[in-house]
């Protein structure tokens, strides 16, 4: 199981040398961000939890993904990742500003078209915690992935290598089952329980 940050930037590494034509799109490198990044990221974005910003100091998510996940801002064109954030979170580039807004969200990365978004201290939701904000409903939804993006991003990672092990044999039950265990180790909220089993779903029937 990928149970910390090392874990799965090796992962990605072994992915890497697996799809050398992908390498730059697949692997998690280290260090992230910069000193001068995280003081310009917070005089811009002065309400961005502390726990999205230690991580992606310690890993560099810019032009990365892991399966469908996109670790950075979606539909924005950037030369690094805290234009890219700044970017994204300003009223003239999205669409879903008010909304991000009124909610105490920063968007800081994607599932597909989905946004995906960490939570201030303005939110009702838990500072730090990561959320999907579904787009497909008759109005905008949020569903709660983690309490932090450190354990998405080790998440995702699981659901992503547990997809690759299974894929050949295309035993989705077994999948599920393995990736149920995982959402126990991480001992997840229910709500966040629900929102994953939905895109693992996804995941393993593809």
């Amino acid at each position: 199981m990928i149970n910390d940050l090392k874990s799965l930037s090796n992962y990605t590494c072994r992915m890497g040398e697996k799809l050398p034509a992908l390498k730059n799109e697949i692997v998690l490198k280290s260090p992230g961000i910069s000193q001068s990044d995280y003081a310009r990221l917070t005089s811009s974005l002065p309400n961005l939890p502390e726990s999205y910003l230690k991580c992606i100091q310690s890993v560099d998510v810019k032009g990365v993904s892991i399966g469908y996940f996109r670790l950075w801002p979606r539909a924005v064109k950037a030369d690094n990742l805290v234009e890219g954030l700044v970017k994204m979170n300003a009223p003239e580039k999205n669409p879903l500003w008010h909304f991000l807004r009124e909610k105490g969200f920063y968007e800081v990365a994607a599932w597909e078209a989905e946004p995906i978004c960490v939570a201030t201290k303005k939110s009702s939701q838990e500072e730090g915690s990561v959320l999907k904000i579904s787009i497909a409903q008759p109005s905008l939804k949020e569903n709660l992935l983690a309490p932090n993006f450190e354990t998405f991003l080790l998440i995702a990672g699981n659901l992503d290598a547990i997809r690759g092990k299974h894929s050949k044999t295309g035993d989705r039950a077994s999948a599920s089952a393995e990736f149920e265990d995982c959402l126990v180790y991480f001992a997840l909220p229910g709500e966040a329980v629900i929102a994953w089993k939905g895109i693992s779903g996804v995941v393993f029937s593809t």
